[in-house]
Formats: structure tokens, C-alpha cells, sequence
């Protein structure tokens, strides 16, 4: 499995292409749908997974599915933040209110919690609230795309609508607890690793 890391969008956020042969999926894609079109060249596109719902990470969902006709799958507990009205709650996301002013029409898949399998990819879902109420955790092979929840040296925020500390104190005990030294592909800053988030990053004591 070849993972590929694309920064896009207003916040810079992170954009993975994972790739089996010619089979491919997205994760999180911000890209301009030219960009996109020329990475998927030679590939069969076979779906978009979200890890939560906020807008700089579903922005250019409709586009995708217009083109693709891929299904775009998010946990059943994010799809009130396709609402721009809910997912700007913050006087922060000002600017970005006036970029995005659409709600996602598209059809939305669940990305419920468990095993999965979007042929060739086999991968697992673990549910990570607190950033979000529909925060995930894909993990895929020796990978773990792990949102806004965890990112190198810190984690997300809670402030905003779906937000809740507690959740989100609970989730970190998820990362903690694993054995495994899974690459971490958050959703914003430098890809990471779980041995060293364990050693250095505050959050995971």
C-alpha cells in the first residue's frame, strides 16, 4: 500500500491518496479537481473517506462525486456538519464562511465503526469523539488516519459545535492503549508515528 500526502485549502489541510495497483482511494481530498484529475490518471478512484465533518475536509465533495460518481462515506454522527451554519459556529471561521456557503448535497455513506472492505482495501474504524461527535480513526495496514484528533505534539480542538473534552480525553486513552507503532496520518501538520507521539507529545501521558 502506497500512501501519498497532498496540502490543500484554506488551513493547509492534509489529502491522502492510498494506493493498491490501480485501485485507489481518498482520504480527506481538498484538492482542485484538476490536481486530482491528474493524480488519478491510469487509477480507478473507488471512494472518499472523511474522518469527521468539518468543512476543510468535505469542501470538495460534491465536485468529487459530479465527476466520479465514487460514493463519500462519513460516520452517521457528522452528517449535521454538511450544514455550513453548524460547521462555521465560531467567529474564527469568518473568512471561511464566505468561501464555502453551500451545504454538501451529495449522497453521504455511513462510516460506521468496524471492519471494512472497499476491494482491495481492508481497513478498520474506530470512533474518536471529541473534536467532533463523528471523529474516526481509518486504520489501514501499518497506518492510522487519525483526523483532527491527533496531530504531531498536540491535538484538536473542541471548542467548536460537536466538540466535547471529555470525548476527546477518551479517545486519546484509544491511542495510548495500542502496541502497535502505527504511522499516524493526521489531518493537518507532518505525519508522525504512535512510538514517538507516546514519548513526546503531552496529550498521550
Amino acid at each position: 500500500m502506497e500512501v501519498k500526502r497532498y496540502v490543500a485549502g484554506l488551513f493547509q489541510t492534509n489529502s491522502y491518496l492510498v494506493i493498491k495497483g490501480d485501485k485507489c482511494l481518498l482520504i480527506d481530498p481538498m484538492l482542485r479537481l484538476e490536481k486530482l484529475a491528474a493524480l488519478l490518471e491510469g487509477k480507478e478512484l473507488l471512494g472518499v473517506l472523511y474522518t469527521h465533518g468539518h468543512f476543510d475536509h468535505i469542501q470538495k465533495g460534491d465536485m468529487i462525486y459530479q465527476k466520479y460518481g465514487v460514493p463519500l462515506y462519513l460516520n452517521k454522527g457528522d452528517f449535521d456538519l454538511v450544514d455550513p451554519n453548524k460547521s462555521f459556529k465560531t467567529n474564527a471561521m469568518s473568512v471561511a464562511r464566505q468561501i464555502f456557503t453551500g451545504h454538501i448535497a451529495s449522497p453521504l455513506h455511513d462510516l460506521w465503526e468496524g471492519r471494512h472492505q472497499i476491494d482491495p482495501f481492508e481497513f478498520e474504524i474506530v470512533l474518536t469523539r471529541g473534536h467532533t461527535m463523528g471523529s474516526v480513526a481509518i486504520i489501514m495496514e501499518d497506518a492510522i488516519f487519525c483526523g483532527d484528533t491527533l496531530f504531531k505534539g498536540s491535538v484538536g480542538r473542541c471548542d467548536l459545535y460537536g466538540g466535547d473534552e471529555r470525548l476527546l480525553k477518551d479517545s486519546l486513552r484509544f491511542y495510548k492503549e495500542l502496541e502497535k507503532n502505527y504511522i499516524l496520518y493526521p489531518g493537518h501538520d507532518e505525519i508522525t508515528d504512535l512510538a514517538f507521539e507516546k514519548a513526546t507529545n503531552p496529550y498521550l501521558k
